[in-house]
């Protein structure tokens, strides 16, 4: 009798031991596809706070080099002594001043969402904010 008991105990055992083996092969793999498909997630999400004031300088850069370009060649052209103000009368400033106005709404919107989430950092990205604005005021005031 013992010997049944051992044998019927070590059946049970050693099923008990496959099934557990399954249950767990089968959470790794559920972890591992929610570990995929959350890492994929957070991969794809953009970061606007950053692209959106690269680009917006980036285009501010392109233009403002447009405008010195295009006046550097009139005046070896016309050989006419022209301010280098006069590259903010051109349809450049108002862009360059509108881009630099609108850098600087966006950058104090990162800021104050910073701000409020109680964020570190959040007085940089303040600061280059009012000076955007200031810049976008500045050349505005220089155009007309």
């Amino acid at each position: 009798m013992p010997e049944k008991i051992a044998a019927a105990s070590k059946t049970i055992l050693d099923g008990m031991a496959t099934a557990a083996e399954k249950e767990t092969a089968a959470a790794q793999a559920r972890l591992t596809d929610s570990v995929v498909r959350e890492a994929r997630a957070l991969a794809s999400k953009i970061q606007y706070a950053r692209l959106v004031p690269m680009g917006l300088l980036a285009l501010i850069c392109l233009l403002a080099y447009g405008s010195l370009m295009l006046w550097a060649g009139f005046r070896i052209d016309t050989g006419r002594d022209i301010p280098l103000a006069a590259v903010l009368h051109m349809p450049s400033g108002w862009l360059i001043s509108g881009l630099c106005l609108a850098a600087g709404m966006f950058g104090g919107g990162v800021a104050a969402w910073e701000f409020a989430e109680a964020e570190t950092g959040w007085w940089k990205k303040g600061s280059v904010a009012i000076l955007c604005i200031m810049l976008g005021i500045f050349v505005l005031i220089n155009v007309f």
